[in-house]
């Protein structure tokens, strides 16, 4: 071998860095070219991707701590919330709430949500709901547990909201525009609570109460409701 060749494999070694954008590379390629086609009137399908992307989410990013960064699960910002941080997180759902409801009038949006349509009233969403909420779990603790947090000491916290902001804003490229531009505002926001507070569990359920909201309404405007 070379001595250029052999630079070259030296520049290509996997540090800390590395790790987590591989496992970010994994994350977005298992979900957008193995998940299959699915029939939007097909909940039980639609519940094996939100269980699916749960497992992606999360298995990856343990695969990736536990056998490489040698780093703690524990360490990725699962501490449990503090109670005065409630009015953080219920401060924001109070603002988006009223968006989503703006929002949720336009057709980009309509043609969007909800992923699963009811033949049969609301009674048919709860099962699909579980499972929608359990994804958004896993989402957070991927993109705001993992990469915020596994990158912090590295990079600093701040370049690691942003590096982790890019690939999530990534994922939201299948959806309206206005949502893919939120998401750069929500991913740092969270990014930036997720690193002050240790915890993902309250960004996790402000995502689950937008998300449910939007579907709520994207129902009611077409009168499922």
């Amino acid at each position: 071998m070379t001595t250029e060749a052999k630079q070259l494999w030296r520049d290509l070694s996997l540090d800390r860095v590395a790790i987590v954008l591989l496992a970010a590379c994994a994350v977005l390629f298992i979900n957008r070219f193995w998940t299959p086609e699915l029939d939007v009137a097909g909940r039980g399908r639609w519940m094996t991707w939100g269980f699916a992307r749960f497992a992606t989410y999360t298995v990856i990013p343990v695969v990736a701590l536990r056998w490489f960064l040698k780093q703690p699960v524990s360490a990725m910002g699962l501490k449990l919330p503090k109670g005065r941080d409630l009015m953080i997180y219920g401060s924001m759902l109070t603002v988006m709430i009223p968006v989503v409801l703006i929002v949720s009038n336009l057709s980009s949006f309509q043609a969007k949500y909800p992923f699963f349509v009811p033949s049969d009233g609301i009674k048919e969403m709860w099962p699909w709901w579980i499972a929608y909420g359990l994804q958004f779990v896993g989402l957070e603790f991927f993109f705001r547990g993992f990469m915020v947090h596994s990158l912090k000491d590295t990079l600093g916290g701040t370049a690691a909201v942003w590096v982790m902001v890019v690939p999530y804003m990534m994922i939201h490229f299948t959806k309206p525009p206005l949502e893919a531009l939120g998401a750069v505002v929500a991913g740092a926001v969270l990014g930036v609570l997720s690193l002050r507070k240790e915890s993902i569990w309250l960004g996790a359920a402000l995502h689950i109460g937008v998300a449910l909201t939007m579907d709520i309404a994207a129902l009611w405007q077409r009168a499922l409701l």
